[in-house]
């Protein structure tokens, strides 16, 4: 389950104007993390597939229409094909996918899937290694690439930076915060939480707005 809390003062600068764009990278990076973190764990995630090509593409937009044409491809094979996707730039410059993906894979239909996109390329499918939790190690070596992805300067301001199926379902309720509990607004969030679900297992605290989110997951 996840509770939100909305933003009752959005703020707004000009695309690349505002004087505190570090600040607001960094928040940016964090949403992002966040919400790549509720996609995997929604989706029940625990295999990591690679998808690399044998040329140098370093176009990033060429790479996003391939991975939506290799996955439109995959859905006509398996109709319930679910995947969250971060891209990494190689130091030659040619991009690769990361996927979280669920279950044992058909590694010879995706590999034929994915050539039919880009004539010679390449997929490695893995199981994260053991430890307490698989989801949570995918979450993190996702979490890697994207965060990696912002330092390069990689997508433009606000851009896409991860790429997610659209059947994924991520369990959660909206809350509206009491007036007279407006100063207090983690802490009720919390508490809502923990109420519901008996634990907290991730919280994300806005320090300059009124937002923010809770999650617990099973």
């Amino acid at each position: 389950m996840v509770l939100l809390v909305p933003n009752l003062m959005p703020f707004k600068a000009g695309r690349g104007e505002s004087g505190q764009r570090e600040d607001h990278e960094d928040r940016a990076v964090r949403r992002a993390r966040s919400r790549l973190r509720q996609l995997i764990l929604a989706a029940k995630a625990d295999h990591l597939l690679t998808l690399t090509y044998r040329e140098n593409v370093t176009e990033y937009r060429q790479a996003c229409a391939d991975l939506t044409r290799f996955n439109r491809h995959v859905r006509t094979h398996l109709p319930d094909w679910v995947y969250v996707a971060v891209a990494e730039r190689q130091e030659r410059g040619a991009w690769h996918w990361h996927l979280a993906v669920v279950g044992r894979q058909d590694v010879t239909l995706l590999r034929s899937c994915w050539r039919h996109v880009v004539g010679e390329g390449n997929i490695d499918v893995q199981q994260p290694k053991r430890g307490r939790s698989r989801r949570l190690a995918i979450v993190r070596y996702l979490g890697k690439y994207l965060a990696k992805g912002f330092e390069q300067g990689h997508c433009e301001l606000n851009g896409h930076r991860y790429r997610a199926s659209l059947n994924i379902e991520v369990p959660g309720e909206h809350l509206t915060i009491p007036d007279h509990l407006r100063g207090e607004v983690s802490a009720y969030v919390i508490g809502q939480l923990r109420q519901r679900s008996g634990s907290v297992g991730f919280v994300w605290v806005d320090q300059q707005n009124l937002a923010g989110w809770a999650c617990s997951w099973e």
